[in-house]
């Protein structure tokens, strides 16, 4: 018997801009590094991750390997080009991490590639390119 592969992002749902398919919780699986912007103490991550509703409502959590964290709104929209942009406001808590907006591109039925720029898609100074990239997935 064939076991059919789940499908964390559809195509067709991606195209058609439909919010529900975030339902859930996506984990950053890469560049798990944040830098403060003050001392430039650059913090590596435990876990990066963002849940939300089927309205594309959600928050961020973000832990670091030493136990500190934080948390802050997260919201998702699809822009005109057919980018999935995620914004986050301010992550409060014992690792504060600033406003940030990824825009993401679908990959494939798995992962969505998320760049990380300063809310506004400002660049980030201290990342070559001005940017970190992001692996968005389950």
């Amino acid at each position: 018997m064939r076991t059919a592969c789940r499908v964390d992002l559809s195509r067709a749902r991606w195209q058609n801009r439909d919010l529900a398919m975030l339902q859930g919780c996506w984990h950053r699986i890469t560049e798990m590094d944040v830098k403060n912007v003050t001392s430039g103490a650059v913090t590596s991550l435990s876990a990066w991750t963002f849940c939300f509703g089927s309205d594309g409502v959600g928050v961020q959590r973000i832990v670091g390997t030493h136990g500190s964290s934080c948390s802050g709104p997260a919201t998702a929209s699809f822009q005109n080009d057919g980018t999935l942009e995620i914004d986050t406001a301010f992550c409060d808590g014992s690792l504060p991490v600033l406003p940030e907006s990824f825009p993401c591109r679908w990959r494939d039925d798995k992962a969505a590639d998320c760049p990380g720029f300063l809310s506004g898609r400002h660049p980030v100074p201290f990342w070559p390119g001005g940017f970190h990239p992001g692996l968005f997935m389950r």
